[in-house]
C-alpha cells in the first residue's frame, strides 16, 4: 500500500491509475478512493486483492476476489458489460 497521508493524495493516486488504464475512462467508469480511516478496506476485507464494481446507485454490484489460487474475472467482466450497456 502507498503511504498516502491525505485524502487528496489518495484521490490523485486513483486518478493516475485511471489515466494509466484508458479503458476505465472510455467506459465512463468513476474511480473511487477509500477514506483515510480505511473504512471500506476494513468493512469489505479489500486487502490484499479485491476488485469491486460499484453500481451507479452506490451499491456494490460485484466483488471479484481470488479463489483457489486464481482470479476469476468473468463475473466482473459480465457486470462491467452490463453496466456499460445501461448508459
Amino acid at each position: 500500500m502507498a503511504g498516502h497521508t491525505t485524502l487528496a493524495e489518495r484521490r490523485a493516486a486513483a486518478l493516475r491509475m485511471a489515466r494509466a488504464l484508458p479503458c476505465l475512462g472510455e467506459a465512463g467508469i468513476v474511480t473511487l478512493a477509500d477514506g483515510m480511516d480505511d473504512g471500506f478496506l476494513e468493512t469489505y476485507a479489500a486487502w490484499p486483492v479485491r476488485l469491486f464494481g460499484v453500481s451507479r446507485d452506490g451499491t456494490l454490484g460485484v466483488i471479484a476476489q481470488p479463489r483457489g489460487g486464481a482470479f476469476h474475472l468473468a463475473p466482473l467482466r459480465e457486470w462491467l458489460l452490463g453496466e456499460c450497456a445501461r448508459t
